[in-house]
């Protein structure tokens, strides 16, 4: 998960916690889901948002041909 730092951390590298990393105010990271969350509850950092400007979606449509009605005479 994309993190935008708030505060510099000094924390986990990766899930295993063999390594620790420093975290800089102002930076954004991909962390692994446990620590983001702590992050995230602590106010350490917040969510990055995925930037969709230049994403561009096109829905194709098709005319179908409309049902005649029939007479009920």
């Amino acid at each position: 998960m994309k993190i935008k730092v708030l505060k510099t951390i000094f924390a986990s590298k990766d899930e295993t916690g063999t390594k620790i990393f420093e975290y800089q105010a102002g930076e954004v990271y991909d962390i692994y889901q446990e620590l983001a969350e702590v992050f995230i509850s602590q106010g350490w950092g917040v969510a990055e948002e995925i930037e969709t400007q230049d994403l561009e979606i096109r829905i194709e449509t098709q005319d179908f041909p409309k049902k005649k009605k029939k007479d009920v005479n």
